[in-house]
């Protein structure tokens, strides 16, 4: 029985934590449970949490221990956002130098890796095997009446370094023209043609979970991207056209920021460099040229050079320190593709044309692998596409790579981290 409830305790680390028996153990328990390999955590700032929890449900008494626990959490295994936003608010670790130390290595992993591979340090084992996926989620296909569209609640991945096809579980709400974003190592999906909360699919569980959040307008065409491991949703159709919210994921708390300079929905939005770009789209009656650039740390939005072409359900991906916009419709009709690809260049400040996609598309997924851009599905303005497509910035060159499982529309990509258990029951 004893073993039993070991491994009980340790499957459900998270949920056990949050109890109040978790709270009244003595220090040796909490100190051997949270430097145990078999912890099943989606991240390694759970077992952080749950330390910082345990003090200070007796601050008085337990402070004292914190430097102790927390040499047990694996820091180098944490978000380096997380890790500076620990070193700037955190008085358990603030006011303590051994304690700050701690933090600060961890962050060095970040900074130097090499000086610290000597060091051989092993994440849990829950966080070590894991291979990078693109999930597509959602989409619709063409052929149904586009003003009653049936959303898909389809959820499918595409393994990056075998080129494999794999199935994973569908999504609690049906879903198109939504918008998707990783944070935290979870990827989270809001908006929609459909009114549903936001949700988020966890590797670890391998099942997706609806937030308890309170918003939960359908928002068509907005867009969703991370900065410091915090969600922004900006714009969108069926709400408020200049909005700008955050959501922060450990909180489950919705924030709302400064509008944007222009209405727009069916845009693009992509992190380059700590900056939120958000691209062209629509208003109430025209497709958009125009780019703004939001600066979180200051609250601030600027102007930036329009693109070269008008567009809306474009796609956007960002690598080094370039923004690679493709495709999408040229007016507020859904049969005219603006085929071209463009590039912006922030040590110019410049959108520069480059070379086009093979197959014209619109509405489709995008991401980015280092100095390559992938483009997955959309439609041509006639039929759903299925063929895959590799952008290489460095050749400014496009090629076919493969065919999709599934014609879809109005789907999003997303890169995560999957653990390699659930790909080999998935595949």
């Amino acid at each position: 029985m004893k073993k039993a409830a070991v491994v009980f305790i340790l499957k459900h680390f998270v949920a056990v934590v949050k109890s109040e028996d978790f709270k009244t153990l003595d220090f040796n328990m909490v100190k051997n449970l949270i430097s145990q390999d078999e912890i099943i955590v989606t991240k390694e700032e759970d077992v952080y949490d749950a330390v910082v929890s345990w003090v200070k449900y007796d601050t008085s008494t337990r402070e004292c221990l914190f430097p102790e626990l927390l040499k047990c959490v694996r820091v180098f295994s944490m978000s380096k956002y997380r890790l500076r936003e620990i070193l700037g608010k955190d008085d358990l670790v603030v006011k303590n130098p051994e304690c700050m130390r701690t933090v600060l290595q961890g962050l060095d992993t970040f900074l130097f890796p090499d000086d610290y591979q000597v060091l051989l340090q092993r994440p849990r084992l829950c966080l070590k095997s894991k291979e990078l996926v693109v999930v597509f989620t959602g989409g619709h296909e063409l052929g149904e009446e586009t003003v009653l569209l049936k959303p898909r609640s389809s959820t499918f991945g595409y393994l990056v370094a075998t080129k494999q096809w794999i199935s994973l579980p569908k999504m609690p709400f049906r879903r198109t023209q939504h918008a998707a974003a990783v944070s935290c190592g979870q990827l989270y999906v809001a908006g929609g043609q459909t009114i549903a909360p936001l949700c988020y699919f966890n590797p670890l569980q391998n099942k997706w979970i609806p937030t308890k959040e309170d918003y939960i307008a359908p928002c068509t065409g907005a867009s969703l991207t991370t900065h410091n491991e915090e969600l922004y949703m900006i714009g969108g159709k069926d709400c408020n056209w200049f909005c700008v919210r955050k959501y922060n994921c450990r909180l489950g708390k919705w924030t709302d920021l400064s509008s944007m300079k222009f209405p727009r929905a069916a845009h693009c939005a992509v992190v380059l460099e700590g900056l939120i770009y958000v691209i062209a789209g629509q208003n109430l009656s025209a497709c958009l040229k125009s780019v703004e650039c939001f600066d979180p740390s200051k609250e601030q939005w600027t102007q930036i050079p329009d693109i070269n072409n008008q567009r809306r359900f474009a796609a956007v991906a960002s690598s080094g320190e370039k923004i690679i916009l493709v495709g999408g419709f040229s007016d507020m009709d859904f049969d005219s593709i603006e085929a071209s690809c463009e590039i912006f260049d922030k040590s110019s400040n410049q959108w520069n044309l480059v070379s086009t996609p093979i197959e014209p598309r619109a509405a489709c997924g995008i991401v980015s692998v280092g100095d390559h851009v992938y483009l997955f599905g959309g439609e041509d303005g006639v039929e759903d596409l299925d063929s895959v497509e590799c952008y290489d910035i460095q050749e400014d060159a496009w090629s076919f790579v493969g065919i999709m499982p599934k014609k879809r529309t109005g789907l999003q990509a997303s890169l995560l981290q999957l653990p390699t258990e659930i790909l080999q029951n998935n595949c």
